[in-house]
């Protein structure tokens, strides 16, 4: 920007008008426009692991992965958010959650699905693990899905809750970490899918599609899905998909 002085009507250039801080949200594929030279924060989860059927695990949830990149004006970037995976053919495995990329800036991996029939109650499933590049900052996902029964295998080993005291450095969206999968302690139950990220505490996403007869899938963004049943109507026996993933870019 110029500016003139019209008494000696000699011309001064002035500093450039910054340009606004931002954010943006992908819920779904699509592609970022970086609005100036700037340092970005792109913070992502994959997709949620499926959860089994018939006595099945719960699905882990997807890997949270955080980044900085510098990027000049007008760049475009290809955003993949990772979809959830399916539940298992009969009794095999649920599928694995797809990863969520920001370019090749960025990869955060989708959560396992939740192993096949195991007789004894399904196990619940992992919170997502942490980014596994050391020169990113590393961090953890969902807390664990419950147990199928006291005599099922134990969930992995998330520690989902850890990450929520970092997210406010991190980005102006009101993140949380979400619950795990809740599920009965009955003989034969599903386990519960392992929690993801949620935002501006609609505790909706994840927990409201992605529920067997007697579990729960995770809450939130990239939450495993629930293991079925082992008794009952057949339709009871299905367990749930995992749920999408997401992924936050902001500057200053």
């Amino acid at each position: 920007m110029i500016a003139c002085n019209t008494a000696t009507q000699t011309w001064t250039m002035l500093d450039p008008v910054p340009s606004p801080a931002g954010s943006q949200l992908f819920t779904a594929d699509g592609t970022f426009t970086a609005s100036k030279t700037a340092t970005y924060r792109v913070l992502a989860i994959g997709g949620g692991g499926g959860g089994s059927n018939d006595e099945g695990a719960g699905g882990g949830s997807g890997l949270v992965g955080y980044t900085t990149v510098r990027l000049s004006k007008d760049t475009i970037v290809t955003v993949t958010v990772g979809a959830g995976g399916a539940i298992g053919s009969g009794i095999a495995a649920g599928v694995d959650g797809a990863s969520t990329t920001f370019g090749t800036h960025l990869t955060a991996t989708g959560g396992k699905g939740g192993l096949g029939n195991n007789q004894s109650g399904g196990a619940g499933g992992s919170g997502g693990a942490g980014d596994p590049d050391a020169s990113r900052t590393s961090q953890t996902g969902g807390s664990n899905g419950s147990n199928g029964t006291s005599s099922g295998a134990g969930g992995g080993g998330g520690q989902g809750s850890s990450f929520s005291a970092n997210f406010s450095s991190i980005t102006t969206y009101a993140l949380t970490a979400g619950a795990g999968g809740t599920t009965s302690t009955s003989n034969a139950a599903g386990g519960g899918g392992g929690g993801g990220i949620v935002i501006d505490d609609d505790k909706s996403v994840g927990a409201a599609a992605n529920v067997a007869a007697t579990a729960r899938g995770g809450v939130g963004y990239g939450a495993g899905g629930a293991g079925g049943n082992g008794t009952g109507a057949a339709a009871n026996r299905n367990g749930s998909a995992g749920e999408g993933g997401m992924l936050i870019v902001e500057w200053d």
